[in-house]
């Protein structure tokens, strides 16, 4: 049961990681306009956007690893590796 709610929190967040990308992309101009510290009037929302951008990736990291651990089967057939039982050791080569 728990791995299944941290496989669906991993998949929320890097949804959350997604939308919140599109949001803070500039719509005029570069998108290195984006890393700027002068982007809108107050520190607040300035901040926002800094920190929000350069923690996206290793939360987006994180989350997939969640998720990956969570649906071995799901993942295994994306990248064509077969899952293995549980708790059956990789045999050394």
């Amino acid at each position: 049961m728990g791995r299944s709610i941290v496989g669906w929190i991993g998949v929320a967040m890097m949804v959350s990681c997604f939308t919140g990308l599109w949001l803070w992309w500039p719509t005029i101009g570069k998108w290195t306009r984006g890393l700027r510290y002068r982007r809108h009037r107050n520190a607040d929302t300035n901040l926002h956007h800094l920190f929000g951008f350069w923690i996206a990736l290793p939360l987006f990291v994180l989350s997939l690893t969640g998720a990956w651990i969570s649906f071995p089967q799901f993942f295994g057939k994306i990248t064509g590796e077969a899952s293995r039982p549980r708790g059956v050791p990789i045999a050394p080569r």
